[in-house]
Parts: structure tokens; sequence; C-alpha cells
């Protein structure tokens, strides 16, 4: 399998993308780990594990990003009546905001803005803000004045209660993952034979079937 080569983040350690499609940096490291999948979970999964010194190889079956990650509608946000739930998803939104300044991926960080006009649902929208903000959601009920503030181009008339929450963002599905990952793809299809010992059988047209043992894997894939 022919590998690209380049530099990746300053102190990374070693991702090959096998795509397999094949990408690589190369370092030594104590041990092996394929990850099979490379849309976000599988990037970020094979980033922290790389960062973390080991040798990261990616399984995709065309490109990163090609499948159920590439139709997300990629909404940062905490929202959640589970407050488990919730928190959990804080920690994500704020490890979001880190990963942005260390990739400088241009991730939108333009907050959520929401109104009600009916008084029933307000009230409700009134409640869950002020319980997001008790949590640290930051979400605060806006004024008239506020919201043309805020959003000086929307004309959403007369309304009971408007909230915005600072910390949402959105992000490029694609570009995302790919910021993640280095260089570019070739097109190998690969099968998984045994991930529990870690061997893979990758196949091709033009290579016919050849074996990688690893020696810990990964599944962060949809439907093959």
């Amino acid at each position: 399998m022919s590998i690209l080569r380049r530099d990746f983040l300053q102190g990374m350690g070693s991702v090959a993308i096998a795509t397999v499609p094949g990408f690589s940096i190369a370092q030594s490291s104590k041990l092996s780990v394929g990850v099979i999948g490379g849309g976000i979970v599988g990037a970020s999964v094979a980033l922290q594990l790389a960062q973390s010194g080991a040798s990261v190889t990616v399984f995709e079956k065309t490109a990163p990003a090609s499948g159920a990650t590439s139709k997300s509608f990629a909404w940062l946000n905490a929202g959640s009546s589970n407050s488990h739930y919730r928190d959990l998803r804080m920690q994500s939104l704020s490890a979001y905001h880190e990963l942005d300044k260390q990739l400088q991926s241009d991730i939108t960080w333009g907050g959520y803005l929401n109104w009600e006009s009916e008084p029933g649902a307000a009230a409700e929208m009134r409640a869950a803000a002020l319980e997001y903000d008790r949590a640290g959601y930051s979400m605060k009920t806006l004024s008239a004045e506020d919201f043309a503030t805020i959003a000086p181009n929307l004309t959403p008339g007369s309304f009971e209660t408007a909230v915005y929450a600072g910390m949402d963002g959105h992000l490029d599905p694609v570009g995302e993952p790919e910021a993640l990952l280095p260089g570019p793809t070739s097109t190998l299809h690969a099968s998984v034979a045994n991930a529990r010992t870690g061997i893979l059988a990758k196949n091709s047209a033009a290579s016919g079937v050849r074996e990688m043992t690893l020696e810990y894997s990964s599944s962060a894939f949809g439907g093959w």
C-alpha cells in the first residue's frame, strides 16, 4: 500500500489513513491501532490516539467524512432535558472550542437564537433557559432590543419570549474531519477479517488481498 507522508500538528504522533484509503505520518510508537471509519468520530479517535503516541491507521471505505458524517446538520450545542446527557454535551462543546483554537478550523460560533409567541410555549422556553443557564450553559432571555442587537436582519414580529445561547456553533461536517486527518486518499476497499485480534484484510482489484496486524482496533463506522 502506498503511504503518503507530511508533518501534522507538532508532537501529534503518527496517523495513517488507509482509505482504504491511505495517509501516514510516521513516528515510532509502542502501540499500533486501527480505526475503522473516517468520519468525525473516527477522525477524533485517531487524533486523540496519535497525540497520545500511538501509530494509527484509519480505514475508510471511500473518503473521509463521506458517510453519515457528511449528512450531519453539524450544530454544536448542549441542549437536552436530561441533565446527565446535557453535562456530557457541555464537555463536548468545551472540547470543540479548544479544538478550534488548536486547529484553526473556522467553526462558526454564532450561538443559538430562538423565540416563541404562544404564551404556554414561551413559559416553557423561559423555564428551560433558566435551567440551562444555572447548569452553566449560559442561556439568557432577550428583550426586543437585545434581539435586534444580536440579529439585526431578522424580523420575528412580536414574541412572548426569546432566548440566546452564545456557546453554540456550526462546523463543516466534511471539512472538520479532513482537518483532523492529513493528506489525500487512495481508493482501496477494506473489510474486517478479525477486529478482535486486529487482523484486517484489505481487498482491491489492483493489489489483491493483504493483511495488516494491529495490536488494537476501534470501530467508528456507520453502515458499510
